[in-house]
């Protein structure tokens, strides 16, 4: 799926085609998004200190929060895709809920001593399964979602998304380069969402 960059001007509603962010068919309202975005060495660099070397790994980790920028773009999205940004925060944090609950009562019960040494084994090897599997399903859910890949105090570039909203917009561009007096109107298209 494609890229596209957005300039600070062209993230309300006015200044993007109206056809929907996710799939490319016809907008029916517009949804304010907050997307932020660090640099991905921060990323990377981040686990292997957590592993190796705690200290550095929180030096590191409040570089990132400084480094962290934001941007909020009204992305257009379609009648199906109306909760596209809502249920991805549902499918991704509910269960990691469900799992600190989980934590906290395996914890209480070891702290208890109410856990026979089988029980205790299988808890735990579940939990760290669980845990795991909840890390994957996470990174497929972030790197399959709409994401910012960059944010710059001019721009945001987000992927992936419809090709045909890629289009539409490099289109709308090429117009007004080519007769700026065929630009869209500065208006409100859709309604909120």
């Amino acid at each position: 799926m494609p890229r596209v960059r957005l300039l600070q001007s062209e993230t309300r509603p006015a200044a993007q085609p109206p056809l929907c962010l996710v799939c490319g068919q016809s907008a029916a309202c517009h949804v304010s998004k907050q997307f932020s975005w660090r640099p991905t060495w921060l990323n990377y660099s981040l686990w292997p200190l957590l592993l190796c070397f705690f200290p550095a790994a929180v030096v590191l980790l409040l570089i990132g929060f400084a480094k962290t920028r934001r941007a909020t773009v009204e992305t257009p999205l379609c009648g199906r895709h109306r909760n596209y940004w809502s249920m991805r925060g549902l499918w991704t944090y509910v269960p990691l809920i469900g799992l600190v609950a989980g934590v906290v009562a395996f914890v209480a019960l070891f702290r208890l001593e109410k856990l026979d040494d089988d029980f205790f084994a299988w808890t735990l090897l579940g939990l760290i399964v669980a845990v795991v599997g909840w890390a994957i399903f996470a990174v497929i859910m972030s790197r399959s979602t709409i994401r910012a890949v960059e944010i710059t105090d001019t721009d945001i570039s987000l992927e992936p998304v419809a090709i045909e909203y890629a289009d539409a917009l490099r289109r709308e561009r090429n117009i007004q380069k080519r007769n700026p007096a065929l630009a869209w109107d500065d208006y409100d298209p859709y309604p909120r969402g």
